[in-house]
């Protein structure tokens, strides 16, 4: 089972309900296997894992890293950076329009912009709880190496802008992911949740018409496809459920995860 957790696993003010942890405990004692599929840095997933306190599998970085074990103990699956052409493109186009930029670099976080206005660095600090290595106007003092992702925050509106004026320019280079509303992803190409999962899969030699998941956003849709069964949550994005039909009744406000779990496996209901 893959589990997505902003808007999906965790509620609106970022925690895991006890209810639903507990229904994850059940089931992995009865032999599930479970994978937490975020697009979150690898230190923003693991308190979750250390809250569940049983062995997982992490997909990270919306597939650019891939982990296992669990609680306190890790090994490295995968890790698949983006390439310096990607890196050297999207910080030009950065620099040139005067966008906020994330950068995710051998497990630490950096904030961009070329006036540096960091408002959006704040945004983000809220929302996820990460905290900044730095923040720098020059791309000079940017790390240029063990990058696992970028990550462009903008207003919805800038969002949608940017995705359909870069695309072309980068597709040859990387690929792109939407996800929370206000975040433009860039991966390696042919990196994603669903591809990780696939990757994932065949270590444990499990077919993937056996795997469940859940999810919420653009970044989870080739997840949910890969699944025998994928769920996308009643809150899903509007650019989600354009292309995916198979919706939850309810929210992640809702615990709507452990709600389809009590359904599906015939569980008692989570206290």
């Amino acid at each position: 089972m893959a589990l997505d957790l902003d808007g999906t696993l965790l509620d609106a003010n970022g925690l895991l309900p006890a209810g639903t942890a507990a229904i994850l405990r059940t089931l992995s004692d009865i032999g599930v296997r479970i994978v937490l599929a975020s697009g979150r840095m690898t230190a923003r997933v693991l308190p979750y894992a250390r809250q569940l306190g049983i062995p997982l599998g992490l997909v990270t970085y919306n597939g650019a890293e891939i982990l296992e074990g669990g609680p306190d103990s890790w090994n490295a699956v995968s890790t698949r950076g983006i390439s310096s052409a990607t890196r050297d493109a999207v910080f030009t186009l950065c620099r040139a329009q005067g966008v906020f930029l994330n950068v995710y670099a051998a497990g630490q976080l950096y904030g961009y912009h070329p006036d540096g206005d960091f408002t959006w660095s704040r945004h983000y600090e809220t929302n996820s709880g990460a905290v900044y290595a730095g923040k720098h106007a020059s791309l000079d003092d940017l790390p240029r190496e063990d990058i696992a992702k970028l990550l462009v925050i903008g207003d919805v509106g800038k969002r949608e802008r940017l995705f359909e004026a870069w695309s072309p320019l980068l597709s040859g280079h990387c690929a792109l992911t939407k996800s929370n509303p206000e975040y433009l992803e860039f991966l390696a190409s042919g990196v994603s949740k669903g591809s990780s999962l696939e990757i994932w899969l065949e270590r444990k030699a499990i077919d993937h018409r056996e795997l469940l998941a859940f999810g919420d956003a653009e970044n989870d849709l080739e997840m949910l496809r890969l699944a025998g069964l994928g769920i996308a949550m009643a809150n899903a994005t509007p650019g989600l459920r354009a292309v995916y039909r198979r919706v939850s009744r309810w929210t992640h406000e809702e615990e709507g995860v452990a709600r389809e779990l009590t359904a599906l496996f015939g569980l008692a209901p989570a206290p």
